[in-house]
């Protein structure tokens, strides 16, 4: 019986010990398995986070390459609308290969700007550029770069500008030759050289200044000039509450050669323009505008007077800015007025404009003109053209008051200075679409 006991003791020590045992390894288990989940936890945190930065990076640097991409359409439209002479390129600035772009910025951040013409400029159509800029971030160490590309299309217009007037009796963009009979009252003007001064009986009542050569005045800086709105006035004249006409003659002549013919308003010529010999061509409140030459020619006569309607007087004029009114029943108010019967905004009020060509414009015979002539190209005169009072704006002109008893009479209309008119301004790109590519 002894022995039995004994060997009961025995077993039920080893039963004991071994589950003591499997308690441990169950333990050690648990703690293992725990440890390798928070690792896992912990190294899923880590990816995240870091995923998370380099996340953070590529959107922070993709946002800081499309406002490079849209600083480099910035600084290229200040090219084009700022002159070489204000540090600028100008509107005939062009970089149109993709393989030597405009290239400004660092090495880590820089844009490259491309600008090509899609529409030539047309007697309709206005001339249209695509700015194409490339934003790019490449900081060092990093393997890929960041880009954004950003498309701005833009067209040629004319900006209008408080501060532009018409300042001078005559002034020219480039040259300008003063050839003798002429009679000028007024300042004038070249943003290049008065080239040429000759003949006889040459009066000036005023200064000459130009920013090129001047033999017979002052150097002057270089002042921008008024631009003439073409499509301004080319919708103005199909509007029919201002008696103008619009003729679409594709580059052709329009021939004035009516004797004693009278016209109003906006006649805008898509073409040439000629008054003919023998013809006395009056021009009753409104404007020849022509996108080729304008031309009269033998003993060709024009008559040209302002648009007096919607003109007011005294204290019962209506007014809008840059107008004064006082109690003087003599003193015109000369701006473009409110219509008080229709409300109506009048641009022809008053507007000194009288001939305006892209062209050339060439005068022969006897022009008398109360307003402005104004070209693009260059302006000749030989025949009797009196402009008084008014003023002559051209890219470059031969001023010559004819042989003979001829002269040319220009007498500066002082309620020009610092008068914006409607419809004109300086060239301008302005943008017309904007996408992201």
């Amino acid at each position: 019986m002894v022995i039995f006991k004994r060997l009961k003791e025995v077993i039920g020590m080893i039963v004991m010990k071994r589950k003591s045992i499997n308690q441990k390894g169950i333990a050690l288990l648990t703690v293992l398995i725990f440890s390798a989940v928070l690792v896992t936890f912990v190294v899923a945190l880590l990816v995240m986070t870091s995923n998370d930065i380099r996340l953070s990076v590529i959107q922070r640097d993709s946002t800081k390459a499309f406002y490079i991409a849209e600083s480099g359409i910035e600084k290229a439209l200040w090219n084009l609308n700022t002159s070489i002479l204000n540090g600028g390129k100008g509107f005939d600035w062009r970089a149109p290969d993709k393989n030597d772009p405009f290239h400004e910025g660092f090495t880590a951040e820089y844009y490259d700007v491309t600008v090509v013409t899609v529409q030539e400029e047309t007697p309709i159509l206005p001339e249209i550029i695509k700015i194409d800029s490339i934003g790019v971030v490449n900081p060092v160490g990093v393997k890929n770069k960041r880009e954004r590309e950003v498309e701005v299309k833009a067209k040629k217009g004319i900006l209008p500008s408080s501060d532009l007037s018409y300042k001078y009796a005559i002034a020219t963009e480039s040259n300008m030759e003063l050839t003798g009979n002429l009679n000028i009252v007024g300042d004038i003007h070249s943003n290049g050289d008065i080239s040429k001064v000759a003949g006889t009986a040459y009066i000036l009542d005023g200064i000459a200044t130009a920013y090129g050569v001047n033999p017979i005045g002052d150097s002057g800086i270089y002042d921008p000039l008024p631009t003439i709105d073409y499509d301004f006035y080319r919708e103005l004249s199909k509007n029919s509450i201002y008696d103008g006409q619009f003729y679409n003659i594709a580059g052709g002549t329009e021939y004035f050669n009516t004797d004693g013919q009278v016209i109003k308003g906006i006649h805008f010529i898509v073409g040439n323009v000629e008054i003919s010999t023998n013809t006395h061509l009056i021009i009753e409140g409104g404007a020849i505008f022509a996108t080729g030459t304008i031309t009269s020619i033998g003993n060709a006569q024009i008559t040209h007077t302002r648009r007096t309607e919607n003109i007011y007087t005294g204290i019962d004029c209506t007014c809008v800015e840059d107008c004064t009114c006082t109690d003087d029943p003599d003193d015109t108010c000369y701006s473009f007025s409110f219509d008080p019967d229709s409300g109506n905004y009048d641009p022809l009020c008053n507007n000194p404009l009288a001939l305006v060509a892209k062209g050339n414009i060439a005068l022969g015979g006897t022009v008398d003109v109360q307003g402005i002539i104004q070209t693009n190209g260059k302006f000749t005169s030989k025949g009797v053209v009196t402009v008084n009072p008014g003023a002559i704006v051209a890219d470059d002109g031969i001023f010559h008051g004819g042989g003979g008893e001829d002269v040319m009479n220009i007498v500066y209309d002082e309620s020009l200075i610092s008068t914006s008119i409607p419809g004109t301004g300086l060239p301008y790109f302005i943008r017309i679409s904007w996408r992201e590519k």
